[in-house]
């Protein structure tokens, strides 16, 4: 669901959110092409109780959305990462 969000956000604004929080959250200020919110609340933490990474790349063109795994920690072999390259 979550990268499905994402990328309904950036096919209606033209490029990916610079933070999670504008997929649930209506932007402050009007964003052309905005009809969110893309997700009906805040996103929680994976199945393993660690909160999601998401990272911008690309100037917004792209992003990395991860989950550290089964063992809690980022960057290790378990890791499940979704991508969107630039």
């Amino acid at each position: 669901n979550i990268t499905m969000a994402l990328d309904l956000y950036e096919f209606d604004v033209g490029y990916f959110p610079a933070i999670m929080n504008e997929l649930w959250e209506k932007p402050a200020q009007p964003l052309p092409g905005y009809k969110g919110p893309y997700l009906k609340r805040a996103i929680g933490a994976d199945p393993w109780a660690t909160p999601y990474a998401y990272t911008p790349l690309g100037g917004g063109k792209g992003y990395r959305l991860s989950s550290a795994g089964p063992d809690r920690q980022q960057g290790t072999k378990d890791d499940i990462t979704a991508e969107s390259l630039p």
